[in-house]
């Protein structure tokens, strides 16, 4: 008998939220590339660019959030317990765990205030956080109305099992069963993904040919601009000139497919080969995780490769602009 149980947090009002949030930054950073394409070289182009840059920076974070809350899980089973949020990846052995509580139990209160994550938002309650003794706190949860802690010697883990009851009856039945075949524990951070992808040939000289080409495309504008007071933009040399300071669009725009590509590459990377088949909820229904039709570092590398391809679009662009201009 495989006793390995399923548990997913709650995803619906985080993945709207996201949506949603991801959407209006989307918006408003575009309306900082139009509204900078419109306006006169100075103080105001260079303030319409800060949206565009801002949204470069917080949607790859976003996006990231969505897809690991999409993927999140939470699986028990008589040798432990095993969490994984995005690249985090936390696998905690039946024996090295002291307690597990749920949110409202009355021995709660005997650790003092439990301290939220201090940025968080509707299926993003994710962070460290520490109590007044300096003990960490962890939390890979989405919902922090149904928190369930988990105590270890290390540190406390807090995750949202859609099902809390439920997973607090099962982490009972067994824990008293014991474990079969007692496992380590294993740890994997993003800073561990990180250096696994900078340690992988492939990966690391597509990320750096998308950067050193980001770098090309921002140096030839950069020459390009004083050299010329006017530029054409349309199909045809009839088309109206418009200033050349706008081409400073184009690079603005590749760093913001770079942070993306870059982002989702990664993730992308870390997704294992052989999702977990035949673990089951607390009903006995069996769950089957469904595989992609690309393997997921095959979709990493076609994305990394979007990262070089994209510039050289741009760097195109520049050419044909110089050459109708």
């Amino acid at each position: 008998m495989d006793d390995r149980y399923h548990f997913e947090p709650p995803r619906l009002q985080g993945l709207i939220f996201n949506a949603g949030l991801a959407l209006v930054i989307f918006a408003i950073g575009a309306w900082g590339l139009w509204k900078a394409f419109q306006s006169v070289f100075g103080l105001p182009f260079l303030l319409y660019l800060i949206p565009p840059i801002v949204a470069a920076l917080l949607l790859p974070l976003i996006i990231y959030r969505t897809f690991a809350l999409w993927r999140a899980y939470y699986t028990l089973e008589r040798n432990g317990i095993h969490i994984h949020w995005g690249v985090r990846v936390e696998d905690i052995p039946m024996q090295n765990i002291l307690w597990v509580r749920k949110k409202g139990d009355p021995q709660l209160s005997k650790i003092g205030n439990i301290p939220l994550p201090l940025i968080r938002w509707p299926g993003a309650l994710r962070g460290v956080r520490r109590f007044s003794n300096g003990f960490p706190i962890e939390y890979m949860a989405a919902d922090a109305a149904n928190l369930v802690y988990i105590a270890t010697a290390q540190r406390i883990i807090a995750i949202s099992p859609n099902q809390a009851d439920s997973f607090m009856h099962t982490y009972q039945r067994l824990s008293e069963l014991g474990a079969l075949s007692p496992w380590a524990g294993r740890s994997i951070y993003p800073t561990f993904l990180l250096a696994k992808v900078w340690n992988t040939p492939l990966a690391r000289y597509l990320i750096l040919g998308a950067v050193l080409l980001d770098v090309i495309l921002f140096g030839w504008v950069s020459i390009i601009i004083p050299t010329r007071s006017e530029i054409f933009l349309g199909f045809t040399v009839s088309s109206e000139p418009v200033a050349a300071f706008r081409m400073l669009l184009l690079p603005f725009i590749n760093t913001f497919f770079l942070a993306v590509n870059t982002t989702l590459g990664v993730f992308f990377f870390r997704i294992e080969e052989n999702p977990i088949d035949g673990t089951r909820s607390p009903d006995t229904k069996p769950i089957r995780r469904q595989r992609t039709t690309i393997p997921p570092r095959t979709l990493a590398y076609i994305i990394w490769c979007m990262g070089i391809i994209t510039p050289l679009i741009f760097l195109m662009a520049v050419f044909f602009i110089m050459v109708t201009s």
